[in-house]
């Protein structure tokens, strides 16, 4: 169909219809080079830029810019300063950017700042917005900004500290001195230290509550100018090492279509840019925080602000990870709730490691003389290798079922998340849970510690029953929804002249 379209094309027949045809299949092509003939004439398209119909125009230019016709850059540019047609202007920068701009970068500059001091009719500001927000991102490709630096807030702040809603009072505990309210899924408390509640390894993230922002209503514009009169602007330019602009993305969380998602948040970035004069910009793709809308039960909205420039420095070690690997906030909650059983300076293995995770926030809370870690995925321990290097960590990782290892000495403490089930049939995971509770009395200490994170209860409960030996110490409920609990066994065996435990 392409090469049709093309050829209609060339005989100037139905000259809108099959543009806007073959930018479609244009655009749904992985491949082009096996549709787009060499022979082509791009100057067809390149003419077709002064056609009196503007959405011939339009699309004459996205087309170049698909088929990335790098001679077609000066003619784009021309018709781009002519356009009087408003809605059009930013087809034209959608196609110079798959080009190379960097002849017409110091113009598509002096565009940017014309733009940013020009007053602007109600009824145009979609159409600047647009245009506004391709040359900024055109310019932020070539010219990467100076980002601000965060200081620290000079004043206390009202904060929601989000965590495990099972365990707030865990994370509650680790935070500054001062009074705290459990909300939801996490604390709110006032405090002018946020670098230290970045410290906490057990909480999710720290979200600054707007003054004014906790009922706005639900049109864009409202809810821009709730934004506006907390005096966002002003607060920013207080905890950073430099003044506005500052660049921000719209998150809109709750139940909504990916349209109806992409429209508010276009919508609400445009009024702040709008209000802000530009103090304010929008920026997806290269931003210093985040503007959180969370609807409301009974209507409207509450907005938080996520700062990216609060650096969390707390898994820096996590460079690599698989599809199956432990969030590092929930094993860092694990290795917390098991702290007081573990033994200092133990000797510990995990049966399970994927890319060492568990084991590594099980040693940021106690210390290990000897740590194991075992997986049957190569791709998993080469990755945990690489996690374990930052840090310093004596771990032996090892390509190995645990069903098949052995080992010259026992271990005090087995610590590890047992696997999904994932395409595994109930007996055969029944019979990997009886062969974990059986396998683990070969390797553990008379005394020593089981840390098992399981969403197989009544697994664990069955081989509880059948193996006397291990004793429940404590059971933490992790994941309602996903039923994990986290058990905390004790292997204690009488008598045991064979082995002398």
């Amino acid at each position: 169909m392409i090469e049709s379209y093309y050829n209609q094309i060339e005989l100037k027949e139905n000259l809108r219809e099959n543009m806007i045809d073959l930018r479609a299949a244009l655009k749904q092509e992985s491949k082009l080079e096996d549709w787009v003939k060499p022979e082509w004439d791009h100057q067809i398209f390149i003419d077709l830029l002064n056609s009196e119909d503007p959405k011939v125009r339009k699309n004459a230019a996205l087309i170049l810019g698909e088929l990335e016709v790098e001679q077609a850059l000066e003619a784009l540019f021309a018709s781009y300063m002519q356009e009087e047609t408003m809605y059009i202007r930013a087809d034209y920068l959608e196609a110079i950017s798959r080009l190379d701009y960097m002849p017409i970068f110091p113009q598509l500059k002096q565009n940017y700042d014309e733009l940013l001091l020009a007053d602007v009719l109600d009824d145009a500001k979609k159409h600047y917005y647009e245009e506004m927000q391709i040359l900024q991102k055109m310019i932020l490709d070539r010219e990467p900004r100076q980002k601000p630096k965060f200081t620290e807030v000079s004043e206390p702040v009202q904060v929601l500290v989000t965590t495990n809603r099972n365990y707030r009072e865990l994370t509650a505990a680790q935070m500054p001195e001062g009074k705290k309210l459990l909300s939801g899924n996490g604390i709110k408390m006032e405090t002018n230290q946020l670098r230290d509640l970045m410290k906490i390894r057990t909480m999710d993230e720290v979200l600054v509550i707007l003054p004014g922002c906790s009922n706005l209503k639900e049109t864009a514009r409202e809810i821009a100018e709730g934004i506006i009169d907390s005096e966002i602007v002003s607060f920013l330019e207080g905890c950073h090492n430099q003044k506005a602009p500052f660049y921000f993305r719209i998150g809109i969380y709750g139940q909504f279509t990916l349209q109806e998602r992409s429209s508010l948040s276009k919508r609400i970035a445009m009024e702040l840019e709008m209000m802000s004069d530009q103090m304010l910009r929008n920026s997806p793709g290269d931003y210093d925080f985040e503007l959180r809308c969370i609807p409301k039960k009974e209507g409207g909205y509450q907005v938080f602000l996520k700062l990216f420039t609060l650096v969390d420095h707390r898994f820096t070690y996590r460079k690599e990870f698989v599809a199956t690997s432990l969030k590092p906030q929930s094993a860092a909650l694990l290795a917390k709730l098991a702290e007081p059983f573990l033994k200092k300076d133990g000797q510990i293995l995990d049966p399970f490691c994927g890319v060492g995770t568990l084991l590594l926030e099980r040693m940021k809370c106690v210390s290990a003389k000897e740590v194991y870690g075992l997986d049957i995925y190569s791709e998993a321990i080469e990755k945990a290798k690489i996690n374990s290097v930052d840090i310093g960590a004596n771990i032996h990782y090892i390509n190995r079922d645990y069903y098949d290892f052995k080992h010259d000495y026992l271990f005090d403490e087995i610590i590890t998340e047992f696997p999904a089930r994932g395409k595994m049939s109930r007996d055969e995971m029944d019979e990997l849970y009886e062969m974990f509770f059986d396998k683990s009395k070969e390797h553990l200490h008379n005394g020593g510690i089981v840390v098992l994170s399981s969403n197989e209860v009544g697994f664990v409960k069955k081989y509880l029953r059948l193996n006397k030996e291990y004793h429940l110490l404590k059971e933490f409920l992790i994941d309602q929804k996903q039923d994990i609990h986290e058990y905390i066994l004790k292997y204690q065996v009488e008598n045991d002249e064979k082995t002398g435990r």
